[in-house]
């Protein structure tokens, strides 16, 4: 895109002719198309320099699609007039970079892949569980003294004080030492599978949470405290795909992250419709792959000579 046509987005608006004509590849992200008064939008954009291929962003303090990662630019304010070095994300010779609800990734140079932020993989963050205490019959509700007796939920008995109808819960704030913790995983925007059947949780609300549910084994979906992530984890990495592969290019939806392989296949790796993929796409025509854009639950395919395949939203994820 010639650097004038950059100039239309109202997030780059402060670049100079210069600083654009030295960007080999943008990507723009976020919520909101359009400035708002007096905050500036929701928008954000990551910038690859040419030669070095450093990294920079603009507009809201968010390295992903969501408002509320913690996982930021730099710590400050949001940028929407100035440009601010991503230093992690320098060095390593990116080319390209796509962004998800919560997560991003970027293919370099030497055809590697890196991904930041939580995510296409389910990784469940501190801020996205809470913890519940486990029923204990001798213990006593911190607010009213009395016995908890028991809240038998999600296949899990739980402290509850039916006098005074408190339910503890600890999301930001530190449980009291010695007391057994049950740590759960709330919905978030993203499908979640369950640990028994495989199949996606639903949701059910438990003291004021919304929690991930399997309906068919009556089973919140649980998450150990020592694989929540901190924040520094959500960092960008390198990655190693399951199968070796040679990548072309990548593309990202919402949640969901789509790999083109120089054999002419498309792995997904995410969350789709309400299916969870770590695997090829079917391609029953064997169509040459030409190009390929995502949606947020939608993968669309140009072939050779000019066929156009989707597929998305759907338990099959097949082409055609």
């Amino acid at each position: 895109m010639e650097h004038l046509e950059l100039k239309k987005w109202w997030i780059l608006g402060h670049l100079t002719d210069e600083q654009l004509e030295d960007m080999e590849y943008v990507h723009v992200y976020g919520s909101d198309r359009c400035p708002l008064e007096g905050l500036g939008g929701c928008l954000s954009a990551l910038m690859i320099t040419k030669g070095n291929q450093d990294v920079y962003g603009t507009g809201f303090n968010s390295m992903v699609g969501s408002t509320r990662s913690p996982l930021k630019m730099k710590n400050g304010e949001d940028y929407c007039d100035q440009n601010v070095k991503i230093e992690e994300l320098c060095g390593i010779g990116l080319k390209k970079i796509v962004v998800g609800f919560l997560f991003g990734a970027g293919l370099t140079s030497n055809n590697e892949l890196y991904v930041w932020g939580e995510g296409p993989d389910i990784v469940v963050s501190k801020a996205r569980s809470v913890c519940f205490e486990v029923y204990s019959p001798d213990a006593l509700c911190s607010r009213c003294g009395e016995k908890y007796s028991n809240l038998k939920v999600g296949g899990f008995l739980l402290n509850k004080c039916h006098k005074c109808n408190f339910l503890p819960s600890y999301n930001r704030s530190s449980p009291p030492n010695g007391v057994l913790l049950r740590r759960f995983v709330m919905a978030y925007h993203v499908f979640v599978s369950c640990l028994s059947c495989r199949e996606i949780c639903q949701s059910l609300h438990v003291g004021g949470y919304d929690l991930n549910y399997c309906l068919a084994c009556d089973l919140l979906r649980e998450v150990s405290y020592h694989d929540v992530p901190s924040k520094s984890s959500l960092a960008p990495r390198k990655i190693k795909l399951p199968v070796p592969v040679t990548i072309l290019d990548i593309e990202c939806g919402r949640t969901f992250l789509v790999i083109r392989t120089y054999d002419n296949r498309l792995f997904v790796w995410g969350s789709f419709g309400c299916s969870y993929y770590r695997c090829c796409v079917q391609n029953p025509d064997d169509a040459v792959i030409r190009s390929m854009s995502c949606g947020g639950n939608h993968i669309a395919v140009l072939s050779y000579p000019g066929d156009l395949y989707t597929c998305g939203s759907g338990d099959k994820g097949q082409l055609g």
